[in-house]
């Protein structure tokens, strides 16, 4: 108790920012309590002249990281449910929702892809969709029509996964 700790400095681009040891900083990081999704997207703030409208919410979609749009009009959700857990428990997955009546909301959801660790990337090519899941660039198609990934190839291998925050994502030409 009798040395005395010095404070932190942390230093990002223009932001300084000084850690007093000791210091409790709840206050200035308040939580924000869930909301249902409708309470969500009436609290949102748009530019003039746009909307946002909900189209999918849970139990459609689970943990959502990334979203990719297919020549359908299908949306297919990677779903990092392994978030911040062992990486072997593989429990992470893509889904592919479709709006059966044309209204703009997804009716249906079903699993596309599973058995993945840190699906963090989707992206949709040539009926398929490229899947980032750390080490590996899988390429996941349904050539048999059931809407499960009867092909799993692994594209490119390697990419790190000690650090699920830095899992390669936003899968984009």
């Amino acid at each position: 108790k009798g040395e005395s700790q010095e404070a932190a400095v942390i230093r990002q681009g223009n932001y300084v920012e000084k850690i007093e040891p000791g210091v409790d900083y709840k206050d200035r990081l308040p939580r924000i309590p869930p909301l249902p999704p409708a309470e969500s997207v009436s609290r949102m703030r748009l530019i003039a002249g746009f909307r946002i409208e909900q189209v999918a919410a849970e139990p459609m979609v689970c943990d959502p990281v990334d979203i990719a749009f297919d020549e359908r009009g299908r949306m297919f959700v990677a779903e990092m449910t392994t978030y911040a857990q062992a990486r072997e428990t593989l429990t992470g997955r893509v889904s592919v929702l479709e709006d059966l009546d044309n209204d703009g909301r997804f009716d249906k959801s079903a699993v596309f892809v599973d058995r993945l660790a840190f699906p963090s990337g989707v992206f949709c090519f040539d009926g398929g969709a490229f899947v980032a899941s750390s080490p590996d660039l899988l390429y996941c198609k349904d050539t048999d029509g059931d809407g499960k990934a009867d092909i799993r190839e692994v594209v490119f291998t390697g990419f790190d996964f000690s650090n699920p925050s830095q899992c390669p994502n936003s899968l984009r030409w």
